[in-house]
């Protein structure tokens, strides 16, 4: 049996155990659960975790499309959580929601807070509001069980602010100066931009996050002065989200949206200097061509599992967040990213690194944790902070510790067998990570670290 668990968080909303069922019948009878404890079942939860952030931004945007399923009467700070349960045949076996929420009232015992959690039940009405929910996201979204991740990626969503009202957006629009340069619009519930928006033409910033915006374009007539804008939170894809070109417009904040693709506009715009689309489902990157004065692209937590831009178009680059995505390999010509000097890839599935890496001159900071790298190529010597962990390194290649400039350095959680007594020779390093690994299940070698230790703290270095 297969599970994907999610959280759902509806006006101020906590969550905790089962309280019902909802059978929801393929056309081939289900089999049984077979399991009811999948839940603290480790290796069957962490085996569709990727698939859990899909399911849970999915369903996250389809609250946010439709004003009805929210309705379900709960009283405040209750919390909805459904389990997804799938058959062998990967299809739909059932699903299990509970209604839980914390009392106002909490004790203190021994230093800790414990805050009292009660259950309750959902009428007749509101389950059948919540299967149609259930029912109407399935029609349009199918988990893809086969897409195996090794690591833990619950999804949580944030505590929904309560929408502001038309009365409080009039008040105040009314009450800005029109020669005024930042206009914030965030959380009002918007569908669209207002029109009186359209008469602040001094505009260098507009702020539209946590709306339920879909469909926009944003020309250069209508704000014309515009440098910054904000769409984190809304449900625009690369279908309904265009922007005219536009010499002053500077950063483009498309976080926690609905994107599968960079929209078209956006790669051609020459001028950009961030793209933020982190939190969407973008599966990938082959076609930046005109960005050549972008130096922020911010790709965290996507589904892309190939990136190959045309990094010689990318020579201002300076920050690459790759976080949280499926990738295997980095193409060579990374190294054309002259001036890139964070490169985030942890969360990944990288086996390897391209040796061309070490040409990256002005790199300052590298993160491949959470990866399966056995092995690390020559590096760049301006690095100064290296995340090595959470991969599947027996050893660490000795040209790490000729890495003069570092000045933090994780190669815990691998499985080194011996003692990294090298790391002494790293003469600026403050910050060491080094356990845990598989030397330490060797008694003879529990010494040889504390040694290690304490020679490392002489140095003001910090151990943990």
């Amino acid at each position: 049996m297969k599970k994907i668990i999610l959280i759902l968080v509806l006006n101020n909303i906590l969550f905790f155990g089962f309280s019902q069922k909802i059978i929801l019948k393929e056309k081939e009878e289900p089999a049984p659960l077979k399991n009811k404890n999948v839940l603290q079942n480790e290796a069957n939860f962490s085996q569709l975790a990727t698939e859990n952030f899909r399911l849970n931004r999915t369903i996250k945007n389809q609250f946010k499309r439709n004003d009805t399923y929210p309705v379900l009467q709960l009283k405040p700070s209750r919390t909805i959580e459904l389990e997804f349960f799938y058959n062998n045949f990967k299809n739909l076996d059932s699903v299990r929601y509970s209604v839980s929420y914390p009392e106002l009232n909490s004790s203190n015992v021994k230093g800790k807070t414990i805050v009292n959690t009660k259950m309750e039940e959902l009428n007749a009405t509101q389950r059948d509001i919540l299967e149609t929910f259930i029912k109407t996201l399935l029609a349009d979204f199918k988990p893809r069980i086969e897409n195996i991740s090794k690591y833990k990626l619950r999804g949580y969503f944030s505590e929904r602010k309560v929408v502001k009202t038309k009365d409080e957006l009039t008040k105040y629009l009314n009450g800005l100066d029109k020669n005024a340069t930042k206009l914030n619009l965030s959380n009002y519930g918007l569908r669209e931009i207002p029109i009186e928006a359209f008469t602040f033409k001094n505009l260098t910033l507009l702020d539209l996050s946590e709306n339920k915006i879909k469909n926009l374009k944003i020309s250069k007539k209508q704000f014309p002065k515009l440098e910054r804008i904000i769409l984190t939170g809304n449900v625009l894809n690369e279908k309904t989200f265009k922007v005219s070109r536009n010499k002053k417009l500077k950063v483009i904040n498309l976080m926690d949206n609905d994107f599968e693709a960079i929209p078209k506009s956006i790669r051609k715009a020459k001028n950009l200097e961030e793209i933020l689309l982190a939190n969407n489902a973008i599966q990938s990157v082959n076609k930046f061509k005109s960005n050549k004065n972008l130096k922020i692209l911010n790709l965290y937590q996507n589904d892309i599992s190939e990136f190959k831009p045309k990094y010689g178009r990318l020579k201002k680059l300076e920050i690459l967040d790759l976080y949280h995505n499926n990738i295997k390999f980095l193409d060579k010509d990374i190294s054309k990213l002259e001036n890139l000097k964070i490169l985030a890839l942890a969360y990944n599935s990288l086996w390897n690194m391209p040796e061309e890496i070490k040409m990256l001159k002005n790199l300052e900071e590298l993160y491949v944790h959470h990866n399966k790298l056995q092995d690390i190529p020559i590096l760049p010597t301006s690095l100064r902070h290296l995340d090595l962990g959470y991969n599947l390194f027996e050893s660490i290649n000795e040209h790490v510790f000729l890495l003069n400039n570092l000045q933090e350095l994780d190669i815990s959680n691998n499985a080194l067998t011996a003692v990294p007594v090298k790391i002494k020779q790293l003469n600026n390093l403050k910050t060491a990570y080094i356990t845990p690994n598989i030397f330490e299940s060797e008694e003879h070698k529990l010494s040889e670290l504390e040694q290690l230790i304490v020679d490392l703290e002489k140095k003001s270095i910090k151990v943990k």
